[in-house]
């Protein structure tokens, strides 16, 4: 099977010569040299119509408390407002690689810079 998609297998839900249908998942993949990072802004603060398509710098912590940034741009401002009149703002970021490992992985904790500018 060859997959559309640039990516690592995250779980495998069919081993080879198990009998499957057109259309059954068989594995997941996970995109890493592109990732989404999602965070909540204040209505009382910003605008949707000022951070939408802004570039950003997403900062994270490693391991011995190295800091690394990557930069990318809002995607996806939400327009409904959620508790205490907060709205979703989604990004893109480009990842890095350190050897062969990807250096953002999904569930870090980072903070977002968004150049309202």
């Amino acid at each position: 099977v060859i997959s559309g998609l640039d990516g690592i297998v995250v779980e495998l839900v069919r081993e080879e010569g198990e009998w499957v249908r057109e259309g059954d998942t068989i594995m997941q993949i996970m995109r890493m040299d592109v990732l989404r990072v999602e965070g909540l802004l204040d209505s009382s603060q910003f605008d949707p119509s000022e951070i939408r398509d802004k570039s950003v710098n997403v900062k994270t912590q490693l391991a011995r408390g190295r800091d690394m940034s990557f930069q990318g741009n809002v995607v996806f401002v939400d327009p409904v407002l959620r508790a205490k009149g907060k709205f979703l703002v989604r990004c893109e970021v480009q990842n890095k690689k350190q050897g062969r490992d990807w250096i953002l992985k999904p569930g870090m904790e980072a903070e977002v810079l968004i150049d309202v500018r």
